[in-house]
């Protein structure tokens, strides 16, 4: 539905960094991009899952709390572009035209970074959608972004990625009783929260609210499908193309064949 072929970005070493923005019947959008999928080795992919690792919550300008380093650095790197990009397809849209904020995986944690930096710098509220974003900030940011950000947060079944960085909550899901070796243990003080309202996408593809209990369940179970070695499954719950659980449960008519 873009009124005119969307302009891409791209950014920092080797290009790691991209998203595109587009103007729509509804507004413009800035969608980012997730992390390169690891199917053959390039410094490319390295250095773009090396990214994603840097998740030491850091202080940035302007910004609540602490955010995730690596993501903070895929924003810097596209923004001064993204910025003067929306700025510019904004005024074409005309007057009232809003600004929509989206990504999968490492760019649904940028997203939400992204729609602060345009609120506080832009005066601009975007409304976000997320899909199987990775947490992108500390329960301080997080409580000062719900407060004024919209965002629907979409998450599927037994993806692992919108539990990461890993939270206290989720480490004891996966403690291995007489296992004193704890690869995440740096990772215990950090606080992420996730931002915005859960749509959680059941196996089936219905789409419900949280609820009491749900944050449990869904630990429970993908750690059953962890210790079962359902791997592949595991990853298959993550993709976002056609014939898979996000797109099969959130696509409008005519976008999958």
């Amino acid at each position: 539905g873009f009124v005119q072929p969307p302009f891409a970005f791209v950014g920092a070493r080797e290009d790691i960094d991209a998203c595109f923005v587009g103007t729509f019947p509804d507004g413009v959008v800035v969608a980012f991009r997730g992390t390169l999928p690891p199917v053959e080795y390039s410094l490319q992919v390295l250095l773009d899952w090396i990214n994603d690792i840097k998740a030491k919550p850091v202080m940035a300008p302007g910004m609540p709390g602490r955010v995730h380093q690596g993501f903070l650095a895929t924003l810097n790197a596209l923004w001064e572009k993204v910025r003067a990009e929306v700025q510019r397809q904004l005024s074409q849209a005309g007057v009232g035209a809003r600004l929509f904020i989206t990504g999968h995986s490492k760019g649904g944690g940028v997203a939400p970074l992204a729609a602060w930096r345009f609120l506080q710098d832009e005066k601009v509220t975007p409304q976000v959608v997320t899909f199987a974003g990775a947490k992108c900030g500390d329960y301080p940011f997080t409580q000062a972004y719900n407060a004024v950000i919209e965002q629907d947060r979409f998450e599927y079944d037994n993806d692992i990625v919108p539990h990461l960085p890993a939270s206290d909550d989720f480490l004891k899901g996966f403690q291995v009783p007489f296992v004193h070796f704890n690869p995440f243990k740096d990772l215990e003080a950090y606080d992420y929260e996730p931002t915005g309202t859960l749509r959680y996408i059941q196996s089936d593809l219905t789409i419900i609210g949280d609820t009491p209990g749900l944050a449990d369940q869904r630990l429970k179970r993908l750690a059953d499908a962890v210790l079962h070695l359902h791997l592949e499954a595991i990853g298959d719950d993550h993709r976002f193309g056609c014939g898979f659980g996000y797109m099969s449960a959130t696509c409008p008519t005519g976008v999958c064949p």
